[in-house]
Parts: structure tokens; C-alpha cells; sequence
């Protein structure tokens, strides 16, 4: 192959495309049939361009890598270790721009692994830094990401061994000391410098391959920043450590937390650190919290509706109202603005937290600490005596809490507290759960509301909807009565190219009327029933966000991605509509969908099942024998369900073709269907007769037919 592979060069109109457009034209070749791949941006790098191409093609990125090299000419390598002395061909640091490792020096050549290989600037630098042709070998980039890491680090020490003698090595001078500090001052500051710039709500640095691996967590989701050279990480833990209440820089094993605070830009920004000993080192997390924030409901953008409803509760003097979510969906926020609402002077709001993350003024602020007896209990019962109109209790999590949160809710203050649910519904059985009384609980709840986080999308650079060309978008449709999504994530440098901006609560209210009060007091919590009562008055947490997507606040993916399967479920109970036949699988953070094996030697077979699945977002991973399907079944963990195809010949064989296969495949414990060769009518009894516990299926018959018994076997 030549230095560079210009032959390969794709020209749209004058210009030349940038070489991730030109892996976009390639993957389009190497999958003809799939639509979705000319639709995927391309402009986020070269992670992201490999997974979203990976996964609108519907395959993992190795296959991804085999197709496109197949377009190609050149060879898949999975196995990335460089020869002794070949690094030295192209230089580390771009090596690790470029994503670009040598591999092996022929002689005549030197063998590059790459994830892009076509003509540009990294390639023609690695070119030039070799000195001699170059044979490119396609890898993932991920893969390449993490080898080139692994390879260069000793390099990287060696190159930096005079930076790693002022940051890592403990001299006596006084000298030494100050340059060893001002070193690890430095980049601990840029970091947080970095992360709170890009709008993190926390910063990760945790053991990785000979060194650390930095991340920032940015609208809910982390990024990976930087890997740091072996010795480095540990320097800066140390560092926060010494600078933090509450910790010991000398201690490396048991868990510690601190805290600290700066001021950036005239913000004041508090840090909650956890520090956590694990394998290879210790794993730090920042949190990071900025004080003197203006809560206010009516701009953390929830619909007028549910702003209504919760504004409405508030009104109330007395009675609890319960926020549900996980850890980070954003409750602590929504309640802090719910008491904005109603600070005012002439009320005396107190609250029990664990830890107190905000300072409010007007509110009293206790802090719960379980080493010095100050639990949520006894914490509350004292400020039962500070003349409250208002509680508000960070977390119920026992019965205690509960029985003395519903009392004071029953005579006359107005409780608010967080509860860890799945949905709002279910808050009514894990309360009577815990041992509350039904008739006490009807008397006290006021209402709750379950909450979640989504992306928003970037207002610079979402693109229209025209139509429906995704599953998910196709999907979209059908279950809300036929309105089309409005906008796709597109990515530009305003949102650091994720295509997302912020984010946005979609929520979920179970308000308690006088038929809801009289089905708790009698018992009857079946979360079906409240629901079905519920039904009407306000949305769930699906149809929420169905709202945010058709307005182009966020898109079908985002919400899919939060939710998780239910969203689908939810959605058609919400609408009236039919569930989608498939549900779609797939997320931003997979790269690879679920698979089924099909053990066959039937072409057309082959060919019908393989465009039904890929129609409903399955993947098909097709064999001839047990022992190939074996090895599929080791390589793709994401096979779900298995069809063997059993051929027209004597049932003595097709029983022996079983044998081997129960051989081969039954430590899978994966469901099957066995298609049965046609007018072989004993061949079921016998096979029964013989142990198999498989569905069976004669044919002639469908793929859609063959669809649905899958289905019903995964429980979609």
C-alpha cells in the first residue's frame, strides 16, 4: 500500500470530505440497505462518529470495523502489541492526537493500526514521521484509545521523567518542596478550572491502565477529559486531601469525605469529595455545588400545568407532599425552588438534611450526623419544638422518619421529603410498606411527584425533523397518535459537539383527591388501580416527556435513554395507543443491539429473518454448525434467543444434529425454537422423547410468525 491512501479520497462537489465524513460514505457502501447511516452526524469526533455509525448500522463496532475494512481492502487487528522498538516510528503525542499505532517495521514498511484511515493530515504525519510506506490496519478507536495508553506509558514517563521528578518525588529541600506543590497545584486547579468551565456537576479521577483516567460528569453524562501518566493521580488526591476539612493526606485505606470551597468568577462553588480506596489506587469524585443560586419553580422549566398542581399543594397549611426519583434526577433542586415559593418572612421554614448542600437564606438549615446521635428522628422531634410551619426533611428512608413526618403533617405543618421510587404511584405501597397505616397516610398525603432529568437539546445546532427515518422516531409516531418528533441532535462547539445543552425535569404528579384517599384508606394500593384513577388528571412521567420532544426541547433517544423500556409502555397507556411491536433496545451508551442466532443453512431464510430483525431492531448472527454457534454465542454476549433450522433428512440425523448442538449450546441457557423439517410429523414426539424442552415450530411457515414466537419468549 502507498504512504498515504489517497486512491481512497471521497470528493462531494470542489471539496474534499473530512475523514470522518469519508467513514460515514464508506459505512453507507458497506451497508446499502440501511438508511439511517447517511443521517448520522458526524462532527463529534471520532468515538462518538464510530458508535452512533456502529449503531445505526445495527452491529458492534468490531463488525463495524470488518465491514467497513471489507469496503476497503484492508485487515481488522484486534489485538494491538507493538513490536519492541517500533514506537519509537511515530512520536507520542501523535500518537495519541491521531489515534495512530505502529505496530510492526517490516523493512519495507511499517504497519500503522488507525480507525481512519484515509487520506488527511494525521495520516500523511504518520506517514512522514515512519519515513517509509505504510500499511494501515483498521481497529476501533476505542481499542486504539486505550492501547496506545498502555504502550506509550512507559515512553510517557521516561520523556516526562523531569515533570514526574518535580510532581511525584518527595525531596528534603525546601526548594524542591515549593516547585513539588506549585507543580500539583497547578494542574489540580486547571482540572477544576476545566470541569467547572464545561459545566460539570462532578469530576472523576479514578486508577486506569498505569496511570488515571480524569472524567467529567457534563448534563448528566460522563466524558472522559484526560489519562495521566502513573504516579500523577495519586499526587493530586493527595493534594485535595491536605487542602480538605475532614480528611487525611497520609491514609490511603478507608474511605474518607471532605469538603472545600473556591471562588471562580465572583462564584462561590462548595466540594463535596469522596475519596474511595480501590484497586490499583484510590478513585477520587468532586461534587460540585454552587452557592447562592436563585431557586425559583418557575424557571427550572416545568409545564404550566404541573406548575399549576404543585403551586396548588404548596397553598396548603398543612399535609406532606413527596418528591421520588434516583439519585441525581434533580429532587433536591425542585424542592429547594418549591420552598422559594413560600419563604417569607412570616413563616418559620426549618430543614433536616443529609448533608446540607445549599445554604438558603431565611431557611434554619440542620445538619443530620449519625456518629453524634443527630438523626433524621431525633433531628425532627427537636424541631417540633421550634415552632415550624414548614419542614423539610431530606430523606424518609425507615419508619421512624415516616410515622413522625406524617404526624407532623396531621397537625398542622406542611412536610416536604424526598422518597426513593421508581414512579409516584409507587410511594403509596413502599410507605405502608415500612409499617405506616393506610388511614394515617390518606389523611397526610398531599400529593407526589416523581421526577427525571433529560438532555436539552442545543438551540445552535438541532436540526428539523422532516420525517420519520429513525426506528425510534417511527416508533414515536405511531404511539402518540401520529405527531412527528421535531428535532435531532445535531452537535457544534457550544455543546462540546454532544448536541445537548442543559437539561430540563419531566415529571410525573399523583395528586391526591377524595376518590384516591378513599382507596388508600381501604387498602386498596394496588399501583394499577391508583394509576387507572390517576389517569387523565396528569401525566406521566412518558407523557412529560412526550411533550419536550414534540416541542424540540429534547429528543426521543434522550427520553429513551432516562426512562429506559418503559418509556415505550408508559407512552401507549398515556396515549391509548397500541405498545410498539419491538420495542427499540439500543441506547447512546451501547454500542451493539440484541441479538438473535440462527443456526441455518437456508439462504433465503437467512436473508428473510435477517431484513425482519433489522426492521425492529434486532441483530442476526447466522451459523451453519454447533460449534460456529458456540463461538457466536462466546463473542456476542448480547444474544438473546436462538432459531435452529433443522434440514430435510433422516430424523435419526436430525436427532444426532440436536445432540451436538445440546453439546455445544446448552451452557447457554438461552431459549430456542427448532424449526421442524415439513411432513416429518413424528420427528416433535421423538425429539420430545429425547429431552428437548424447545418450542417447535413445522414448516413451511413465516418470518413474521418465527418474530413473534420470539418475542414472546423475551417478553417484548
Amino acid at each position: 500500500m502507498d504512504t498515504t491512501i489517497k486512491n481512497l479520497g471521497i470528493y462531494k462537489g470542489h471539496g474534499e470530505l473530512s475523514p470522518l465524513e469519508q467513514l460515514r460514505e464508506f459505512a453507507i457502501r458497506a451497508f446499502p440497505d440501511n438508511k439511517e447511516i447517511a443521517l448520522v452526524n458526524v462532527n463529534g469526533g471520532r468515538f462518538e462518529a464510530w458508535e452512533l455509525l456502529a449503531n445505526a448500522a445495527k452491529v458492534t463496532q468490531i463488525e463495524f470495523a470488518e465491514a467497513i475494512a471489507g469496503v476497503l481492502g484492508l485487515s481488522v487487528v484486534v489485538k494491538l502489541e507493538p513490536e519492541p522498538g517500533v514506537l519509537s516510528r511515530i512520536p507520542t503525542k501523535l500518537a495519541r492526537q491521531e489515534l495512530l499505532l505502529p505496530l510492526r517495521d517490516t523493512g519495507e514498511h511499517v504497519e500503522v493500526a488507525t480507525c481512519l484511515p484515509f487520506h488527511g493530515a494525521g495520516i500523511d504525519r504518520a506517514a512522514f514521521a515512519c519515513g517509509k510506506p505504510v500499511k494501515f490496519f483498521l481497529a476501533t478507536p476505542t481499542d486504539l484509545d486505550e492501547a496506545i495508553h498502555r504502550a506509550y506509558i512507559n515512553e510517557t514517563d521516561h520523556q516526562s521523567h523531569r515533570l514526574n521528578s518535580i510532581i511525584l518525588k518527595d525531596n528534603n529541600s525546601k526548594d524542591s518542596e515549593e516547585v513539588n506543590t506549585s507543580a500539583t497545584e497547578k494542574l489540580a486547579s486547571s482540572l477544576l478550572n476545566k470541569a467547572i468551565t464545561m459545566r460539570s456537576s462532578d469530576l472523576h479521577l479514578q486508577p486506569y491502565v498505569k496511570g488515571s483516567e480524569v472524567r467529567f460528569r457534563i448534563d448528566g453524562v460522563l466524558q472522559r477529559i484526560a489519562l495521566l501518566p502513573d504516579g500523577v493521580g495519586d499526587r493530586i488526591i493527595r493534594y485535595f486531601k491536605a487542602h480538605s476539612d475532614g480528611m487525611e493526606p497520609t491514609v490511603t485505606n478507608v474511605p474518607q469525605d471532605g469538603r472545600m470551597s473556591l471562588t471562580i468568577e465572583h462564584r462561590q462553588i462548595d466540594l463535596r469529595i469522596s475519596v474511595l480506596p480501590a484497586v490499583g489506587g484510590e478513585s477520587l469524585v468532586i461534587r460540585f455545588l454552587e452557592q447562592g443560586k436563585v431557586y425559583s419553580l418557575s424557571k427550572i422549566g416545568l409545564s404550566l400545568k404541573s406548575l399549576q398542581i404543585i403551586r396548588g399543594m404548596l397553598s396548603n397549611s398543612s399535609g406532606i407532599i413527596l418528591m421520588t426519583g434516583p439519585t441525581g434526577s434533580g429532587k433536591s433542586s425542585t424542592l429547594y425552588s418549591m420552598i422559594s415559593e413560600i419563604n417569607q418572612i412570616g413563616i418559620n421554614i426549618i430543614s433536616i438534611e443529609n448533608p446540607v448542600e445549599y445554604k438558603v437564606p431565611g431557611l434554619i438549615q440542620v445538619e443530620v450526623n449519625e456518629k453524634a446521635g443527630l438523626t433524621f428522628p431525633s433531628v425532627i422531634r427537636s424541631c417540633m419544638r421550634q415552632d415550624p410551619d414548614v419542614l423539610l426533611i431530606g430523606e424518609i428512608r425507615d419508619k421512624e422518619t415516616a410515622e413522625i413526618a406524617l404526624q407532623a403533617a396531621v397537625t398542622g405543618h406542611l412536610v416536604l421529603s424526598t422518597l426513593h421510587t421508581n414512579d409516584a404511584v409507587t410511594s403509596i405501597s413502599r410507605l405502608t410498606g415500612l409499617g405506616i397505616n393506610p388511614a394515617v397516610l390518606s389523611d397526610a398525603l398531599s400529593g407526589v411527584i416523581a421526577q427525571r432529568l433529560v438532555r436539552q437539546l442545543c438551540k445552535k445546532c438541532r436540526r428539523p425533523i422532516e420525517e420519520n427515518e429513525l426506528n425510534t422516531e417511527e416508533h414515536f409516531f405511531e404511539s402518540i397518535s401520529n405527531i412527528t418528533p421535531s428535532y435531532r441532535a445535531e452537535g457544534c462547539e457550544e455543546c462540546n459537539n454532544s448536541g445537548y445543552y442543559g437539561r430540563l425535569p419531566i415529571v410525573e404528579i399523583f395528586e391526591i383527591t377524595d376518590e384516591i384517599r378513599k382507596l388508600i384508606t381501604d387498602g386498596n394500593i394496588n399501583s394499577e388501580i391508583l394509576k387507572q384513577e390517576n389517569h387523565g388528571k396528569i401525566k406521566t412521567l412518558s407523557g412529560s416527556a412526550s411533550r419536550l420532544i414534540v416541542s424540540g426541547e429534547t429528543t426521543v433517544m434522550e427520553v429513551a435513554r432516562v426512562i429506559g423500556r418503559s418509556f415505550w409502555t408508559d407512552l401507549a397507556f398515556e396515549y391509548g395507543t397500541k405498545s410498539p411491536s419491538s420495542i427499540p433496545l439500543f441506547n447512546e451508551n451501547k454500542t451493539s443491539l440484541t441479538g438473535i442466532l440462527l443456526l441455518t443453512s437456508d439462504e433465503n431464510l437467512d436473508s428473510e429473518l435477517q431484513k425482519e430483525l433489522s426492521s425492529n431492531n434486532f441483530s442476526c448472527y447466522t451459523c451453519q454448525s454447533a460449534k460456529e454457534a458456540n463461538q457466536l454465542l462466546k463473542a456476542h454476549e448480547e444474544i438473546v434467543f436462538a432459531v435452529v433450522d433443522l434440514e430435510e433428512q433422516d430424523d435419526e440425523k436430525n436427532i444426532e444434529f440436536i445432540h451436538n448442538a445440546r453439546v455445544e449450546l446448552y451452557w447457554s441457557y438461552l431459549p430456542a425454537l427448532l424449526l421442524l423439517p415439513e411432513n416429518h410429523v413424528e420427528l416433535e414426539k421423538k425429539l420430545i422423547a429425547d429431552g428437548a424442552t424447545s418450542e417447535m415450530l413445522i414448516k413451511p411457515t413465516n418470518v413474521k410468525n418465527i418474530f413473534e414466537r420470539i418475542k414472546a419468549h423475551i417478553n417484548i
